[in-house]
């Protein structure tokens, strides 16, 4: 079951003058023990924008360290991430962590 741990709020105008909210999720999953293997939290994150045309997108699972996560949605929240390119940013994020 996933839960919200913590989140960021952002208020901005789209293009068209209208005030949109963004709220940038940390979500926290227990996985399950697993054949003798302990289970861990594992953490991921959603955006919603609330507005004049809501939408909202969620990466499960990415890391499971908090601290980390918690980096990587203020570095969303401060660059106003929308959910429609949030797939596209954690691909690369996930890309640069493996090259180190």
């Amino acid at each position: 079951m996933q839960k919200t741990v913590e989140k960021i709020q952002k208020e901005f105008t789209d293009e068209r003058g209208n005030q949109e909210l963004l709220v940038y999720q940390i979500l926290r999953e227990n996985l399950p023990d697993s054949e003798g293997v302990p289970g861990c939290e594992m953490y991921g994150v959603q955006i919603k924008k609330i507005g004049e045309h809501e939408e909202e997108k969620q990466a499960r699972g990415l890391t499971s360290s908090y601290s980390e996560v918690k980096e990587f949605v203020k570095r969303l929240a401060d660059g106003l991430v929308t959910p429609v390119t949030l797939l596209d940013i954690v691909e690369d994020y996930i890309y640069l962590c493996k090259r180190g």
